[in-house]
Formats: C-alpha cells, sequence, structure tokens
C-alpha cells in the first residue's frame, strides 16, 4: 500500500470532530504553501514577465476581453 493510500485509510478512520480539525488544520498547511511558492516566484522574478504583459494590457485598454 502506498503513503497516499495509507493517508487515505488513516483519515476515513477519524471521528468527524478529528475530520474537521485536521480539515483545518491541512486548509492552513496548503494556503501556507501556496504563499510560500508565490513569494518564491516573486523573489525569483518569475512573475515579472506576466505581470509586465498584464499591465501592458490593462494600460491598452485589452485588459478583460476574451
Amino acid at each position: 500500500m502506498g503513503r497516499i493510500e495509507v493517508l487515505e485509510e488513516r483519515v476515513r478512520q477519524l471521528s468527524r470532530e478529528e475530520l474537521s480539525q485536521f480539515r483545518e488544520w491541512f486548509i492552513s498547511y496548503d494556503e501556507q504553501l501556496w504563499d510560500d511558492q508565490i513569494a518564491e516566484d516573486v523573489a525569483s522574478g518569475r512573475l515579472e514577465g506576466p505581470a509586465q504583459r498584464a499591465l501592458d494590457e490593462f494600460h491598452s485598454g485589452d485588459a478583460g476581453r476574451l
């Protein structure tokens, strides 16, 4: 059994209260990972190109057109 399957089984065994606590923890944990990734992307300059394109579209009046 792989690690994910083991985790799935363990989560299924949680009580409703424990599942609620786990859900709150996991959401917070996942949000922190996302924040860390964005901070890393900003620091590395990886978002400069997309940010500049968005600003260019905004200033040219093309923003929001699909």
